[in-house]
Protein backbone atom coordinates (compact mmCIF):
# COMPACT_ATOMS: atom_id res chain seq x y z
CA UNK A 1 0.00 0.00 0.00
CA UNK A 2 1.20 3.47 -0.78
CA UNK A 3 0.31 6.07 1.81
CA UNK A 4 0.87 9.80 1.95
CA UNK A 5 -0.47 12.35 4.42
CA UNK A 6 -0.33 16.10 3.97
CA UNK A 7 -2.10 19.22 5.14
CA UNK A 8 -3.46 22.18 3.25
CA UNK A 9 -2.79 24.76 5.98
CA UNK A 10 -4.64 27.70 4.46
CA UNK A 11 -7.88 25.68 4.67
CA UNK A 12 -6.91 23.56 7.69
CA UNK A 13 -7.56 20.43 5.60
CA UNK A 14 -5.99 17.00 6.06
CA UNK A 15 -5.46 14.77 3.04
CA UNK A 16 -4.66 11.08 3.19
CA UNK A 17 -3.63 9.38 -0.05
CA UNK A 18 -4.08 5.61 0.02
CA UNK A 19 -3.24 3.40 -2.94
CA UNK A 20 -4.06 -0.30 -2.95
CA UNK A 21 -1.30 -2.37 -4.49
CA UNK A 22 -2.35 -5.86 -3.37
CA UNK A 23 -5.42 -7.50 -1.86
CA UNK A 24 -3.58 -7.98 1.40
CA UNK A 25 -3.47 -4.19 1.77
CA UNK A 26 -7.08 -4.30 2.95
CA UNK A 27 -6.19 -4.41 6.64
CA UNK A 28 -3.94 -1.33 6.28
CA UNK A 29 -6.65 0.53 4.35
CA UNK A 30 -9.20 -0.41 7.01
CA UNK A 31 -6.86 0.98 9.67
CA UNK A 32 -6.63 4.38 7.94
CA UNK A 33 -10.40 4.68 7.52
CA UNK A 34 -11.09 3.47 11.05
CA UNK A 35 -8.66 5.96 12.63
CA UNK A 36 -10.36 8.80 10.76
CA UNK A 37 -13.76 7.77 12.06
CA UNK A 38 -15.46 6.77 8.83
CA UNK A 39 -18.73 4.90 9.03
CA UNK A 40 -18.60 1.11 8.97
CA UNK A 41 -20.66 1.07 5.76
CA UNK A 42 -17.97 3.10 3.99
CA UNK A 43 -15.21 0.84 5.29
CA UNK A 44 -17.19 -2.27 4.29
CA UNK A 45 -17.66 -0.91 0.76
CA UNK A 46 -13.93 -0.21 0.40
CA UNK A 47 -12.99 -3.67 1.69
CA UNK A 48 -15.49 -5.33 -0.65
CA UNK A 49 -14.04 -3.40 -3.60
CA UNK A 50 -10.52 -4.54 -2.67
CA UNK A 51 -11.70 -8.14 -2.28
CA UNK A 52 -13.48 -7.95 -5.66
CA UNK A 53 -10.21 -6.67 -7.19
CA UNK A 54 -11.67 -3.41 -8.41
CA UNK A 55 -9.21 -1.78 -10.82
CA UNK A 56 -8.60 1.45 -12.72
CA UNK A 57 -10.67 3.62 -10.43
CA UNK A 58 -10.63 5.43 -7.13
CA UNK A 59 -12.87 7.13 -4.63
CA UNK A 60 -12.76 10.27 -2.55
CA UNK A 61 -14.08 10.07 0.99
CA UNK A 62 -14.51 13.27 2.99
CA UNK A 63 -15.24 13.90 6.67
CA UNK A 64 -16.57 17.44 6.57
CA UNK A 65 -16.80 17.71 10.34
CA UNK A 66 -13.01 17.37 10.64
CA UNK A 67 -12.00 18.81 7.22
CA UNK A 68 -10.29 15.61 6.19
CA UNK A 69 -10.34 13.58 2.97
CA UNK A 70 -9.02 10.25 1.79
CA UNK A 71 -8.06 9.79 -1.83
CA UNK A 72 -8.32 6.05 -2.37
CA UNK A 73 -6.83 4.56 -5.53
CA UNK A 74 -7.46 0.91 -6.34
CA UNK A 75 -4.99 -1.21 -8.31
CA UNK A 76 -4.37 -0.12 -11.89
CA UNK A 77 -3.77 -2.16 -15.02
CA UNK A 78 -1.14 0.28 -16.30
CA UNK A 79 0.51 3.66 -15.65
CA UNK A 80 -1.96 5.64 -17.75
CA UNK A 81 -4.96 4.22 -15.89
CA UNK A 82 -3.25 4.89 -12.56
CA UNK A 83 -2.54 8.51 -13.48
CA UNK A 84 -6.07 8.96 -14.75
CA UNK A 85 -7.51 7.72 -11.44
CA UNK A 86 -5.19 9.92 -9.39
CA UNK A 87 -6.00 13.06 -11.38
CA UNK A 88 -9.71 12.27 -11.34
CA UNK A 89 -9.82 11.92 -7.56
CA UNK A 90 -7.54 14.96 -7.12
CA UNK A 91 -10.16 16.99 -8.98
CA UNK A 92 -12.91 15.72 -6.67
CA UNK A 93 -10.79 16.79 -3.69
CA UNK A 94 -10.36 20.26 -5.14
CA UNK A 95 -14.10 20.55 -5.72
CA UNK A 96 -14.91 19.48 -2.13
CA UNK A 97 -12.54 22.04 -0.67
CA UNK A 98 -13.73 24.81 -2.99
CA UNK A 99 -17.34 24.03 -2.12
CA UNK A 100 -16.77 23.70 1.63
CA UNK A 101 -14.65 26.85 1.88
CA UNK A 102 -16.93 28.88 -0.38
CA UNK A 103 -14.09 29.82 -2.72
CA UNK A 104 -14.92 31.93 -5.72
CA UNK A 105 -12.96 32.59 -8.87
CA UNK A 106 -10.73 30.46 -11.01
CA UNK A 107 -7.47 31.73 -9.56
CA UNK A 108 -8.16 30.30 -6.09
CA UNK A 109 -8.97 26.95 -7.67
CA UNK A 110 -5.81 27.07 -9.77
CA UNK A 111 -3.59 27.77 -6.74
CA UNK A 112 -5.28 24.93 -4.84
CA UNK A 113 -4.75 22.54 -7.78
CA UNK A 114 -1.08 23.45 -7.95
CA UNK A 115 -0.58 23.03 -4.21
CA UNK A 116 -2.22 19.60 -4.14
CA UNK A 117 -0.30 18.55 -7.26
CA UNK A 118 3.02 19.42 -5.63
CA UNK A 119 2.09 17.47 -2.53
CA UNK A 120 1.22 14.37 -4.59
CA UNK A 121 4.56 14.30 -6.44
CA UNK A 122 6.17 11.79 -4.01
CA UNK A 123 3.64 9.08 -4.94
CA UNK A 124 3.93 9.59 -8.68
Amino acid sequence: MKYLHFKIPIYDWDVHYVEVEKNKDSYKVEDVFDKLGFFDKDIDKVLKNIKDRMTNTGMLYTCNNISSSVILIYTSSNKKERMSSILHEKRHLEDRIIERMGLEGKESAAYLAGYIGKKLIPIL
